[in-house]
């Protein structure tokens, strides 16, 4: 049975950071079907939010949706400007990855659906790229959601992270054994203090079995 032991949510925590009225730029990076876009939405009616889905059945979607101040692109993030091979899970597209499931994946999350079916191939670029082309210099919130593949889109913001064009981040980690090449929290906290951030919060704990397999972490600049 997986449970919840954290006393209050990423949302609680967004929402407390901002004035509901307040004109910020939002990051959703591994944006998917445009769920977390929906909730800035309605959290900050004037916020500007950039929305980021490598995956085209995704990015379809995701594109589809009707808001104002709304802006989506069909690409990912990572340290490069590139083409990659994204690994598609057809059951739960979700868990859609750079990297490949571990051979413990299922186990750690009590599932059967965690399986590699195809990859399709993408177009990633850096987040300093992307911000330089787009004259960008302040992304008050970013949420970077990709599973396992968080640190390779920190590496390619180096720019706006020693800048501190990123106000607050937010990183979903996978501590659970469940796709080959993840990092560490600890990694995370390393990398992101080592550029001035501070870790702020944890939210949205995910405990399998005594073990915590998900943290959503929260750094302030």
């Amino acid at each position: 049975k997986i449970s919840k032991i954290d006393p209050f949510s990423s949302i609680d925590i967004i929402k407390n950071q901002f004035n509901k009225n307040s004109e910020i730029t939002i990051f959703d990076i591994g944006a998917h079907h445009g769920q977390s876009a929906k909730i800035y939405r309605d959290l900050f009616s004037n916020a500007l939010i950039y929305s980021f889905e490598p995956y085209p059945y995704s990015y379809n979607i995701l594109s589809n949706l009707k808001m104002d101040r709304f802006t989506t692109y069909n690409i990912g993030f990572s340290n490069k400007k590139s083409r990659e091979a994204l690994l598609i899970n057809e059951k739960k597209d979700s868990t859609n990855s750079l990297f490949p499931f571990s051979n413990n994946a299922n186990k750690v999350w009590g599932l059967k659906s965690l399986k590699n079916s195809k990859s399709v191939m993408c177009d990633f670029d850096t987040i300093d790229n992307f911000c330089s082309k787009e004259f960008i210099n302040q992304i008050d919130f970013m949420k970077i959601d990709v599973q396992g593949a968080e640190y390779l889109v920190l590496e390619g913001a180096k720019e706006a992270l020693l800048d501190k064009t990123i106000k607050l981040i937010q990183l979903e980690v996978i501590s659970g054994d469940t796709y080959i090449g993840q990092k560490s929290i600890g990694f995370y906290i390393n990398f992101l203090e080592s550029y001035g951030y501070k870790l702020k919060i944890f939210s949205d704990n995910i405990v399998k079995n005594g073990i915590l397999v998900q943290s959503d972490l929260f750094f302030i600049s």
